[in-house]
């Protein structure tokens, strides 16, 4: 009998649709993909336990609770490694670096951890930076980053340099695809024929400002006097509305300005093709998946300068790189995509052949080659 060599993939959750939920699915189809019979797959994510006992109520209010999930998610885990005996654990969020570290130290086993941004920066995380997570992030074998801003906040950690190798996002090419403006989305907010479209994908929240909602909205003004009638649409939960609509009214934008909340993936894909301009001037941004969904769909894309959208955009090779905090650049780059001709299929082609499933396979297949991981 062969015995097969297993991988754990850890991971906050595999069903959201932020970014790095989206780049946790993605990293484990594409090991599915490169890894021959003799490896097998497992997932975990927070979401594991409570699909396993969903008829148990009183499980399911603890396991609501933060001290007790990550408690029962260790134990799952350390339970799962005795079982299974993995020979690598990836885990695709910082967070979880000292459980990895403590099953290395348990039963010897690598690990490698996924580092996308806010997440290792310690006056942007939400969650403080412990001594114990610096010590997991520096002892990991080797760190994947998303980009080479994300890079640079590790080695700021003294994360030996050598442990770090880039993996940037990638993005589904047979989801993401052009296709014209739907009529039903037209209607729902009453856009004119000859109205433009800006649009912006990122959650609203207060404690996430980098995303640049606001700058866009103070822009607007200056756009609509020169290019005419347009709709700004915000789509992404929204955490922060009493400020966001205040801004807003302040501007006199009520008709032009749109807070779509939460848009299903189904939808999702519509709302990238209504947009004639994706605009997302943030400056603390670890990569910016949502720039290669609104570049797959054939849609120009404006960035900031200053943070992961940079890699996102291969420094401007894919799109616009503003000073993400400069209203004039912001105004003057809308403007300029707005009255140019957009070839969107060489666009599209552009960003698949860098970013698509196969690129984003064979990268992660050097990486493993290059620690030594297909070797008996």
């Amino acid at each position: 009998i062969v015995v097969k060599k297993k991988i754990f993939v850890l991971s906050p959750n595999f069903s959201k649709n932020d970014g790095i939920s989206t780049f946790s699915r993605e990293l484990c189809f594409a090991l599915n993909d490169i890894v021959d019979e003799r490896f097998d797959i497992l997932t975990y994510d927070t979401e594991t336990l409570s699909k396993k006992y969903k008829n148990n109520r009183i499980f399911l209010k603890l396991n609501n609770l933060k001290i007790f999930n990550i408690i029962s998610f260790s134990i799952l885990i350390i339970i799962s490694t005795i079982r299974n005996n993995p020979s690598l654990i990836i885990t695709t969020h910082a967070h979880y670096a000292p459980l990895a570290y403590i099953l290395r130290i348990l039963f010897s086993i690598p690990y490698i951890v996924v580092a996308h941004g806010i997440e290792i920066i310690p006056q942007m995380t939400l969650s403080k930076l412990t001594k114990f997570r610096k010590l997991a992030l520096r002892s990991a074998d080797h760190i994947w980053s998303v980009s080479n801003w994300t890079r640079k906040h590790l080695i700021n950690l003294d994360i030996n340099k050598e442990i770090i190798e880039i993996l940037p996002n990638t993005v589904d090419g047979n989801k993401f695809v052009i296709s014209q403006k739907k009529e039903y989305l037209l209607q729902r907010y009453s856009i004119e024929p000859n109205e433009k479209v800006i649009l912006t994908v990122a959650r609203i929240n207060k404690n996430e400002a980098y995303k640049g909602h606001e700058i866009v909205i103070k822009s607007l003004p200056d756009i609509i006097k020169k290019n005419g009638p347009l709709k700004y649409l915000i789509v992404g939960k929204n955490d922060d509305n009493e400020n966001l609509l205040e801004l807003i009214k302040q501007h006199d934008l009520e008709n032009q300005v749109i807070l779509c909340g939460y848009i299903s993936d189904e939808e999702l894909v519509d709302h990238y093709n209504l947009s004639n301009v994706f605009l997302m001037p943030s400056y603390g941004e670890g990569f910016g998946i949502v720039f290669l969904e609104a570049l797959s769909c054939g849609i120009p894309v404006i960035a900031g300068n200053t943070d992961g959208s940079k890699d996102a955009l291969m420094n401007g090779l894919l799109g616009k790189l503003i000073n993400p905090k400069n209203k004039n650049e912001i105004i003057s780059n809308v403007l300029t995509l707005f009255n140019q001709s957009i070839n969107r299929i060489e666009l599209r082609e552009k960003c698949i052949k860098n970013y698509g499933r196969d690129a984003f396979k064979k990268k992660l297949f050097e990486l493993l080659e290059k620690c030594n991981f297909f070797k008996n």
